[in-house]
């Protein structure tokens, strides 16, 4: 089932034909493991890829304050500093695994 999408107009013909050019060894790669070959999204190249959207830095503010909550986080020395670079790490992890399904 097709949904609409705010930032994506959909293709006037459902059946159209998805191209992706791809280097050789990558075609190779996909043959030989039966799958499609993602490149890391820290790897594009964009200066903007991976990092944070409006809601994911909505989502940093819910988990330090969910952490907050916890009676055994609370009470370690800079439990709200730790919290923040905590997510940030997460978050770094993700954005460098987040393109082959980590």
């Amino acid at each position: 089932m097709i949904s609409e999408h705010p930032a994506f107009q959909h293709p006037a013909d459902k059946n159209i034909s998805i191209w992706r050019y791809m280097n050789l060894s990558n075609f190779v790669w996909m043959l030989q493991n039966e799958s499609l070959y993602f490149r890391r999204c820290d790897l594009l190249g964009g200066p903007y890829e991976g990092h944070y959207t409006q809601p994911v830095a909505a989502s940093e503010a819910d988990y330090v304050r969910i952490m907050l909550t916890s009676p055994q986080f609370s009470q370690l020395p800079n439990a709200e500093q730790l919290a923040r670079d905590n997510f940030k790490s997460y978050s770094k992890c993700r954005r460098k695994f987040d393109s082959v399904g980590i």
